[in-house]
Formats: structure tokens, sequence, C-alpha cells
């Protein structure tokens, strides 16, 4: 989908997104428009893709905001 930013993110993550959300909010509306489910476009965690391509459901967000690590670093 190429939208404003003239970024093509049919090829996936690129170094030139800055992470605007612009071609989010046009493919909703243009879903709405036409009928289907919004969220053809979406953010996705990189060590989800592989889970989320095989059909199943994301991993709740604080599954990845509270991980082991990030704990043992704060309480350090």
């Amino acid at each position: 989908m190429l939208v404003q930013s003239g970024i093509d993110h049919r090829a996936g993550q690129l170094m030139a997104c800055i992470t605007c959300a612009l071609c989010i909010d046009a493919s909703d509306d243009v879903m709405e428009r036409i009928g289907k489910p919004p969220g053809l476009i979406d953010y996705i965690a990189l060590a989800d893709k592989e889970r989320e391509t095989a059909g199943a459901p994301p991993r709740p967000i604080w599954q990845h905001v509270l991980r082991t690590c990030k704990i043992l670093y704060t309480a350090l």
C-alpha cells in the first residue's frame, strides 16, 4: 500500500518507515468503505511474526512488556 509517505509497505518492514500509522489509518478507512473488517495492516512484534502468520492470535501486550529480563533489570 503506497501512502502519503511514498513507502510501499507490501515489501515488509522498511527503514524509511517512521511508524506514523498513516498506512494503518488509510487501510482501515478503505476496508470500512468496502465493507471488510479493519486490521489488514497493523503493528506486529517481530517475536510474534511466525505465530501470527500461522493464524494464531497475538500474545497479549503484557507478555511483551513484563518479560523476565526486564523485571530483573528493573529490580537491579
